[in-house]
C-alpha cells in the first residue's frame, strides 16, 4: 500500500533514526542476563539475529533495532522485531485466527522487496517542497520501521517498545525522590502498602506524579516492555514484570514510571533513591 508522505515532516524521524534502543546480548530476543528483576524475552524457534549495524545509542527511543508490540480489539497478539538489515521477525503472544492474519499480513508486506512510498522529493533548488515520487524503502532504511508501521495501522494497533538508555534504578528501593527541571516533585514510600505518595510542589508534576501512582495501584501486577544495549553489545528486549510483595516490586515500579510515563532526563526528571 502506498502511502503519501511529506518528506519535510519525515526529516525529524531520519535525523533521529540513525541509532539504536539499548539491551543486552549479542542478537536477537535471546535469553540474556536478568537485569536485576527483569527478564529477557526469548524466541523459542530461530537463533538469534545479528544485527548487521553498530548498535550505540545516540538520541533517546532510536536505535539500529527496535521491536513492535502489535495488538488487536485490545488484544496483544505479537512482537515484530525489527533488525537492521533484516526482515521482520514476528513472535506470536496471543495465538488464534488474529494473530494469524497478522502473521499473513506481515508476510505480505516485509518481503525482501520492501515498501513502496509515495513522499515529497528533495527539491532540486534545495528549497521548499520537492515533486511527489516513490521510493522503495527496505530493511536497511533508516525509514522502513515506519513505514511498516503504517503498513500495519490502522488496523493494528502498533507500539513501539521504548529503548531505555538512562541508568536503571538500583535492585533495591525503599524511598523514591522525583525532581523535575531541579524543583522537587515529590516521593514514593515503598515501606507503606499500598506506596504512599508525599508531593512537594503544587505543579501539574505533582498532581502526574499522584495519578501515575494511583494508576500503578490499580494495576496490581505490572508488566512491560523496554529495550536495552550492554557494554560491546547488541540491544535486547527486556520485558519486566512484579506485583505487589515481590521483593524487586519497588524496582520495577520505578522502571515502569521511566519506561511507561517519562520519568526520564530527556524529560528533566532526576531520580534519586533510599
Amino acid at each position: 500500500m502506498n502511502r503519501r508522505i511529506c518528506l519535510l515532516g519525515l526529516l525529524g524521524f531520519v535525523a533521529a533514526a540513525c541509532t539504536p534502543k539499548p539491551a543486552p546480548g549479542p542478537g536477537g530476543s535471546a535469553s540474556a542476563p536478568n537485569p536485576d528483576p527483569t527478564t529477557a524475552a526469548s524466541t523459542p524457534a530461530a537463533p538469534p539475529a545479528q544485527p548487521t549495524t553498530a548498535t550505540a545509542p545516540t538520541e533517546e527511543g532510536e536505535s539500529a533495532d527496535t521491536w513492535f508490540v502489535v495488538s488487536g480489539d485490545g488484544v496483544e497478539l505479537g512482537v515484530i522485531e525489527l533488525r537492521a538489515g533484516k526482515p521482520p521477525k514476528l513472535e506470536i503472544v496471543t495465538d488464534g485466527e488474529a494473530a494469524q492474519a497478522l502473521q499473513t499480513r506481515l508476510k505480505a508486506v516485509g518481503g525482501p522487496d520492501g515498501i513502496a512510498l509515495e513522499m515529497h522529493l528533495p527539491p532540486p533548488s534545495g528549497k521548499g517542497r520537492g515533486p511527489l515520487g516513490a521510493r522503495i524503502v527496505k530493511y536497511d532504511d533508516k525509514l522502513y520501521r515506519h513505514a511498516l508501521k503504517q503498513e500495519l495501522e490502522p488496523k493494528y494497533s502498533v507500539k513501539e517498545v521504548l529503548a531505555l538508555i538512562d541508568p536503571l534504578p538500583p535492585p533495591t528501593v525503599k524511598k523514591l525522590h522525583v525532581s523535575r527541571s531541579g524543583e522537587k516533585v515529590g516521593s514514593v514510600d515503598f515501606g507503606a502498602t499500598p506506596p504512599k505518595v508525599t508531593l512537594h510542589t503544587k505543579k501539574s508534576d505533582g498532581d502526574f506524579l499522584k495519578s501515575h501512582m494511583e494508576r500503578v495501584v490499580e494495576l496490581g501486577a505490572l508488566k512491560f516492555r523496554y529495550h536495552r544495549q550492554p557494554a560491546g553489545g547488541a540491544d535486547t528486549l527486556i520485558v519486566a514484570q512484579a506485583k505487589p510483595g515481590d521483593a524487586h516490586y519497588a524496582h520495577t515500579v520505578v522502571l515502569y514510571l521511566m519506561v511507561e510515563n517519562s520519568y526520564r532526563k530527556r524529560y528533566a526528571y532526576e531520580l534519586s533513591f533510599d
